[in-house]
């Protein structure tokens, strides 16, 4: 009598188990799956070794940072529209700004990094004269911020004689850079405003457009205001975030003096 009571008993308790498998189905899968699961969070994505890469590239650019004179590193000049037209990111998915692609088409042979909060920029010299500075924002990846092209020294005192009024066309009699950079990268144009770099910093002009169009016609943009910018500054409307364009970047504009052209 006991066995059959013992034999009764364990057949209670096989049928109370496996109804409480077929009740809870995922308790039989889920030792599995969650070693599946954990296995592929383990498993780095496509994307991350993508950027890896870059990042590896970005460093190897800035191996060559260094202190020396221009005319002692820069062996190689490019004609300025090839050269300005590769960096128009208004007409791109902004790739081709990075600076380790860059660096591929246009070796980079003048490069100046900053201890501070300064953005890093390359310098390239152009065949028909001058040279375009070329400034990076970024963390571990470097994108184009603003490009600048001087055709020759200016001072900030050559922007004197512009005034409330004048027209775009003026200031391409002062600054003749300003004019080789619109035709290759018009999309600055939106902005309504252009900078200039001089000996002692940055010039910020801006302006009231009439009928403004795509096409570029100097003689729309009036003046409104001219101001001025220490090298080293924050300089108001670059670098801005992307979001927020009500709060610059605490990064600043600097270059090494000994990089800007001799005044003549």
């Amino acid at each position: 009598m006991k066995k059959i009571i013992s034999v009764i008993s364990l057949i209670a308790i096989i049928c109370s188990s496996f109804a409480a498998c077929k009740n809870n189905p995922d308790d039989v899968i889920s030792g599995p799956v969650t070693s599946e699961v954990t296995n592929m969070e383990q498993k780095p994505t496509s994307s991350e070794n993508t950027k890896s890469e870059q990042v590896l590239g970005v460093d190897k650019v800035l191996d060559k940072n260094n202190q020396k004179p221009l005319n002692e590193i820069i062996t190689t000049a490019y004609p300025q529209n090839e050269l300005l037209r590769s960096l128009d990111f208004f007409s791109s998915d902004n790739f081709n700004t990075m600076i380790q692609e860059l660096d591929k088409k246009y070796p980079i042979e003048c490069l100046r990094l900053f201890d501070d909060m300064s953005l890093p920029y390359c310098v390239y010299k152009l065949k028909e004269s001058g040279y375009a500075f070329l400034f990076f924002h970024g963390d571990q990846l470097l994108f184009l911020d603003f490009v600048f092209v001087v055709k020759e020294p200016l001072s900030k005192t050559n922007f004197d004689v512009i005034t409330q009024g004048d027209t775009m066309s003026k200031v391409y009699e002062v600054d003749n850079g300003l004019k080789v950079l619109n035709e290759a990268i018009p999309g600055y144009l939106h902005k309504k405003r252009t900078y200039h770099m001089v000996k002692e910093g940055f010039i910020l002009i801006e302006y009231d457009v009439d009928n403004f169009t795509e096409e570029i016609d100097a003689t729309a943009f009036k003046v409104k205001s001219v101001n001025f910018f220490a090298n080293g500054s924050l300089v108001e409307g670059l670098n801005y975030n992307e979001w927020d364009i009500d709060n610059p970047s605490p990064f600043a504009y600097s270059f090494l003096a000994q990089d800007y052209p001799e005044m003549r």
